[in-house]
């Protein structure tokens, strides 16, 4: 193995001495993401243009030092860490390009997306993906784990709005990727730039009827440039209702998906008693709450469609209350915005550990499914925070555990296994809708996606990186989901 120094000098040669970090407090601030896991990398080498990240490629693989690329860190998968060389990108950071008649913008993988959105709006433009870390989140990592957010019932997953990118591989060639006929020249020129392209396309189309065969019914999966832009809405229709009913859930959200909402956000009942419910305005006796938001067609009309429906068939805990006043909307969004940073504070050893926190399953089964959580904490002695984005199948689910406790980790363990086989059986659903599969779910892989499939993968893997230098550890990996995990020594949340 190289020497800590010799890795130290041969990217300080390439990058220069201010953008390499090697010492005890940076290794150890990039140790950890927003996830539960901690791996300590040897150095940190900050990028600041494509010529950085080929020379960052170049020195690794020479001396055979693994990297994994990061933006801001905000992984709930573990995703962001790695050993050897973290390749920080949040100084590759430009606007390149904005073709407004197109709608298509050009962009470094750094830049914020509320930094993106900010000179968006000025040309009354947006990147329509808005998960709940937007004001900290970068496109970069938004690419890699498909993140989608808040309205995603609506706009879809980060993929969606993706048109290429421009992509280096291990070896350090660059392609531009992009949708291309696997005919003609331009495919002999990517073959010819990437042979293993080539491997890649044969077992792709070898074991097509596997891969179909293995898909789950569900909206959306976390698996895995330049970005399509829309028009910002004219306006916004907001809707809140509180349901004194948690039954009445479901047949609420099936009876309002037709309409077509922009968001359609849920809280358990549960969940609402974690909140401090006076300041909040949330009423004691409501068993969920859903948040409904419209952005086209005749909205008015929307409204008291709904209003009329739902109210005359539904035990609610107070009238709906329907605005389109921006500072209002703002005011009944921070109940579902306040929930996970209310719960991480609230007092006590036991804290709401990311470590189940993002199913997906098919949304007609959402409230069954919330039911079967709840269920779960309580079989394993402890309560939860469950809310999520119902109108696509996707609940975040936060049991309280500590796991500095020997017997609160055991139950944490019972509980995973529980929970996995659940969701991928008797819900034929799949463990991470938006926040990546990364470290922390790794081992669910081949459960997700059969035996047969996994190894189609694998494939693909060792085509692309044979000798393993990007992101190990990271999506492909047997180790257990606590092999990474830095909450036994500690009781602050990740």
């Amino acid at each position: 193995m190289v020497s800590d120094a010799d890795l130290r000098t041969a990217l300080e040669a390439g990058l220069g001495q201010e953008n390499v970090l090697v010492d005890e407090a940076s290794r150890h601030a990039y140790a950890t993401d927003a996830s539960p896991c901690v791996v300590e990398p040897r150095a940190i080498a900050m990028v600041r243009s494509e010529d950085d990240v080929l020379r960052t490629l170049a020195v690794c693989r020479e001396l055979g030092v693994p990297v994994t690329p990061r933006a801001s860190g905000t992984s709930l998968s573990g995703a962001a860490i790695g050993p050897g060389v973290i390749l920080d990108t949040t100084r590759f950071a430009r606007i390149l390009e904005l073709n407004e008649a197109q709608r298509w913008v050009r962009v470094q993988p750094g830049i914020l997306l509320s930094e993106l959105n900010a000179r968006l709006r000025d040309r009354g433009l947006r990147f329509a993906p808005d998960p709940g870390s937007q004001d900290l989140c970068r496109i970069g990592g938004m690419i890699g784990h498909n993140a989608s957010g808040y309205r995603s019932v609506k706009y879809g997953q980060t993929r969606d709005h993706v048109l290429g990118l421009r992509v280096a591989l291990a070896d350090g060639t660059v392609l531009e990727a992009k949708d291309t006929a696997i005919a003609g020249e331009t495919w002999k020129d990517l073959i010819h730039q990437a042979p293993a392209l080539e491997t890649i396309r044969r077992a792709i189309e070898g074991n097509r009827t596997e891969i179909l065969a293995a898909r789950r019914p569900v909206r959306k999966h976390a698996c895995g440039s330049t970005l399509r832009v829309i028009p910002l809405p004219e306006r916004r229709l907001t809707l809140l209702l509180y349901l004194e009913r948690f039954r009445d859930l479901g047949v609420v959200v099936a009876d309002v998906l037709p309409m077509g909402p922009s968001a359609l956000e849920a809280i358990d009942g549960s969940s609402l008693r974690l909140l401090d419910r006076d300041a909040l305005g949330v009423p004691a006796s409501a068993e969920a709450m859903l948040l409904i938001e419209f952005d086209e067609g005749d909205l008015s009309g929307i409204a008291k469609s709904i209003v009329e429906h739902l109210s005359s068939r539904y035990r609610l805990s107070r009238p709906i209350e329907v605005t389109d006043d921006p500072g209002r909307q703002a005011t009944l969004w921070k109940v579902r915005r306040s929930l996970l940073p209310t719960i991480i504070q609230r007092p006590g050893r036991r804290k709401p550990w990311g470590f189940v926190e993002d199913p997906v399953v098919p949304r007609d089964r959402v409230p069954e499914f919330i039911n079967f959580l709840v269920d779960l904490a309580r079989q394993h002695g402890t309560d939860a925070g469950i809310y999520g984005h119902v109108g696509d199948g996707n609940t975040h689910f936060r049991p309280f555990f500590d796991p500095t406790d020997p017997e609160d980790f055991g139950r944490m363990q019972a509980l995973r296994t529980e929970f996995d086989e659940a969701v991928l059986g008797r819900f034929r659903g799949a463990p991470s809708a938006e926040h990546g599969i990364g470290r922390i779910r790794a081992e669910t892989l081949p459960k997700v996606w059969g035996p047969h499939v996994y190894r189609v993968m694998q494939t693909i893997k060792q085509a692309l990186d044979p000798v393993g230098l990007l992101n190990p550890g990271v999506l492909l990996s047997d180790e257990p989901w606590w092999a990474a995990w830095g909450g036994l020594e500690s009781r602050s949340p990740m």
